[in-house]
């Protein structure tokens, strides 16, 4: 014999199953945001320690890199005037010596990019203000470093080490090379160098200060 079902009964266990499993999806999605909305506070914390690092040695590089970009334009002047003589002009030349380069603290970023998931990030702006920071300001950083390590390393060191004689005292054994072109030539690149360098630099500080405030304004909110 056939049993006669009961639709009402059948339809409350129906509506009964359905919202179990929709109640469970809901749960389901807020432990996933939950869970995203920590490993994005983890990644941006992670940032801020990562940008003070970094404002730091920028403010050094800056702070260097424009005493030796103020000591080319005097060496550029006395060059100019054929003020050859002094303790000041040795000082000048010697800044060419000045090397500096900027190695960024990316440990945060890079775990995020390498998460495969930079939407963790929901808020659009900071989201695009750290991949600028990171991407195109960094690399233009890092496009005037090479270009000045390259001027140093294949031009003005192997013409120091080959015409200048140091005696050990603050004067030049011979100083004839000042009047020379190429001196000369090499001082005005080393001096145009040094600016795209400061340039750099100071462009990041700003935009590291920017974006390092912005990640402290979306962490307290």
């Amino acid at each position: 014999m056939v049993q006669k079902i009961n639709w009402k009964n059948f339809w409350v266990d129906m509506l009964g199953i359905l919202l179990g499993i929709t109640i469970a999806f809901q749960l389901q999605s807020w432990k996933e945001r939950q869970g995203d909305r920590k490993l994005t506070k983890q990644y941006l914390q992670g940032m801020t320690t990562d940008l003070e690092d970094d404002i730091a040695k920028l403010n050094y590089l800056a702070d260097t890199t424009r005493y030796s970009f103020r000591q080319s334009m005097k060496l550029n002047n006395n060059l100019i005037r054929g003020n050859y003589e002094g303790d000041s002009i040795f000082m000048q030349v010697m800044s060419l010596f000045e090397v500096n380069e900027f190695l960024p603290t990316k440990t945060s970023y890079e775990s995020l990019v390498n998460s495969g998931d930079l939407t963790l990030i929901k808020d659009f702006d900071l989201r695009q203000d750290i991949t600028r920071v990171y991407s195109t300001i960094y690399d233009e950083v890092e496009f005037y470093d090479n270009t000045h390590t390259g001027l140093f390393g294949t031009i003005i060191y192997p013409y120091i080490n080959k015409e200048i004689s140091f005696t050990g005292s603050t004067r030049f054994g011979d100083n004839s090379f000042l009047a020379t072109n190429e001196f000369v030539n090499l001082s005005f690149a080393n001096r145009y160098s040094l600016y795209n360098q400061l340039v750099s630099y100071e462009k990041a500080l700003k935009a590291t200060t920017d974006l390092k405030a912005k990640i402290d304004s979306t962490l307290q909110r």
